[in-house]
């Protein structure tokens, strides 16, 4: 187990992709900047859907979970490896089993395997009470890649954190297609 106390019923877990590839472009830095926005906002809101837990998680070969007491900044966290899905998933589950319904920050530039893709998706169809968002990192963020992983109208460029966090609510949004072109592709059995 993580060793999270979790009580509230509105957890948000915010998962930084630290992977080789968030080194480039400045990423890793912004993606610092975006979980210490997303801290403050939930540390100083009144707001119903900003209240509740907010853990990091810092995602790459292995899961680290960042639990500095609100005041206190983030620490500098280091970049390498590839995002494996696996340890991810292991980490969420855990956390879901004490949250229950959860939301699920991802901020990431994309770049992942389309099996790591499937797996997340697969994970997403057995637990229903889990609602997920993407923050696209990077002038080489892969939005499509993201936009898949997020529910629908879930996937957010990262300039657009505020719009992301402030306008989640539980439980899970409809499920239905995000853009015109996934209905093309799936009408036509395309590739996702």
């Amino acid at each position: 187990m993580l060793g999270l106390a979790m009580q509230d019923q509105k957890t948000m877990v915010v998962v930084a992709d630290t992977s080789g590839s968030m080194g480039e472009h400045g990423k890793a830095l912004l993606v610092r900047n975006l979980i210490a926005y997303v801290r403050e906002t939930f540390r100083l809101s009144v707001e119903p859907s900003l209240l509740g837990n907010c853990t990091v998680l810092l995602w790459n070969e292995q899961i680290t979970v960042v639990e500095p007491a609100p005041e206190e900044d983030l620490p500098h966290f280091e970049v390498g490896g590839r995002a494996q899905m696996q340890p991810l998933l292991v980490a969420l589950e855990q956390i879901r089993a004490v949250a229950g319904e959860m939301r699920v920050l991802l901020v990431s530039d994309g770049h992942f395997s389309g099996s790591d893709h499937s797996a997340f998706k697969a994970w997403q169809r057995r637990h229903p009470a889990v609602s997920v968002r993407t923050l696209a990192v990077g002038p080489d963020a892969v939005h499509t890649v993201l936009r898949k992983l997020a529910e629908p109208c879930g996937a957010f460029a990262a300039e657009d954190v505020s719009c992301a966090i402030g306008t989640w609510t539980l439980p899970r949004e409809p499920t239905l297609p995000t853009f015109l072109t996934d209905l093309i592709h799936d009408a036509a059995g395309g590739p996702p």
